[in-house]
């Protein structure tokens, strides 16, 4: 799957297409990227570099997806422990 946005803040697209273990390319654009830069199955590219948008799709085609790394890092538990310690940091910060 490639995301084609120019500029994108986060890809429910893309989580989407690796949870059915779908490949993706994005450009370095794509937000989602900060997070799942170097897994299996995810390939960042340069925006507006044509040749490396060619290179990175046929270096893609038929990669395996690193599917249950990727989700478990949006995985509801994860996230509210995340945002768990972001919040009480914040409180000891501001005590």
């Amino acid at each position: 799957m490639v995301i084609p946005s120019k500029y994108e803040v986060f890809s429910y697209v893309s989580l989407e297409a690796l949870s059915f273990n779908t490949p993706v390319v994005m450009s370095n654009r794509v937000r989602i990227a900060d997070y799942i830069r170097g897994y299996e199955g995810v390939t960042i590219f340069p925006y507006g570099s044509y040749q490396a948008f060619v290179d990175s799709v046929a270096s893609t085609i038929g990669q395996p997806v690193a599917k249950e790394e990727i989700l478990s890092k949006f995985s509801p538990e994860t996230i509210r422990d995340r945002y768990i310690s972001l919040y009480n940091t914040a409180l000891l910060e501001n005590i």
